[in-house]
């Protein structure tokens, strides 16, 4: 599942590197008849997740590569700079298996791990599980965080 927001960071770990060498090795498992690899580059005015500016209200560079198998199983990684608690730029992996059925039915379930590998403290990565459902024009989902090491609350707005 990708954000609809862009994740503009340029990535040079070897996280990266390793993503990348799992894409090449699974190309090649036999059991894998057809397998697809895309690309992708954007630019946006602010990084927003889930309404909250990832920026701090400045531009992002995002990217991503992304492998796709005929069988509808997939992974990927992005990356995007970030003006967050620390972090300058966040690194997500994400893998799944997504399909839509003859009558039109179509779901996606995954999971995606978000890394700030550069962040200060170091304990704002987090990954959740996700699933959604289609149907035509129709859809919806849901994700739930499983890990996270945040225990301050980063994303908190105080009492209410």
């Amino acid at each position: 599942m990708k954000k609809t927001q862009s994740h503009p960071r340029a990535p040079g770990s070897a996280l990266t590197v390793a993503m990348l060498g799992g894409v090449l090795l699974l190309g090649s498992v036999p059991i894998v008849s057809h397998a697809e690899a895309s690309f992708n580059v954007g630019v946006a005015s602010n990084y927003l997740f889930r309404g909250v500016t990832q920026t701090d209200d400045r531009a992002a560079i995002q990217g991503g590569i992304d492998f796709e198998a005929e069988s509808g199983f997939y992974l990927g990684t992005w990356a995007s700079n970030v003006d967050l608690d620390g972090a300058g730029y966040e690194l997500d992996l994400y893998l799944g298996f997504a399909t839509e059925l003859d009558n039109g039915l179509g779901f996606d379930v995954g999971y995606i791990y978000y890394a700030y590998p550069d962040a200060s403290p170091d304990d704002i990565d987090f990954g959740e599980i996700y699933a959604s459902i289609s149907y035509g024009p129709f859809s919806g989902g849901l994700a739930y965080t499983i890990h996270s090491d945040n225990s301050d609350g980063l994303f908190d707005t105080g009492d209410v």
